[in-house]
């Protein structure tokens, strides 16, 4: 028996997909399509995003739809509509923020207890959404 620790580091593909439904009328981007035809990563929006409360919180930490919903993604979209970017970027902007703030999770919360435990016979999961493990 090990220690074990979970915890969300933000929003996941929640915001991805909720952004692809208001802009595209698609369900999610597969295989990160649209992502990819966007040709920036708007960096005001992306240090915005990463201003959010829920990012550097400390561990244990859970959240949802109930943290990232219709209003904050209307939010996204009303900022990057100022901002004048293509449908495409912010796509690409958020999804270059979900993977940031799972870095910095890592950065802030997780690497240091690997690098404390020394220990050649870790195993680390980091998951969107579901995980589930087959057992057989």
């Amino acid at each position: 028996t090990g220690l074990s620790i979970g915890f969300d580091t933000g929003p996941g593909n929640v915001l991805i997909d909720g952004l692809m439904k208001q802009l595209f009328e698609m369900e999610f981007d597969r295989g990160g399509q649209t992502a990819s035809t966007g040709d920036t990563v708007n960096k005001r929006t992306l240090e915005w995003l990463m201003d959010d409360w829920f990012i550097s919180k400390e561990p244990p930490k859970s959240t949802g739809r109930e943290q990232y919903n219709l209003d904050y993604i209307k939010s996204i979209i009303k900022r990057c509509t100022e901002l004048n970017l293509l449908k495409e970027n912010i796509i690409s902007t958020v999804t270059a923020f979900t993977a940031q703030s799972i870095w910095y999770n890592y950065k802030m919360f997780i690497k240091h207890r690997l690098e404390d435990w020394n220990d050649s016979n870790i195993d680390l999961f980091m998951s969107s959404g579901v995980f589930q493990i087959d057992q057989n």
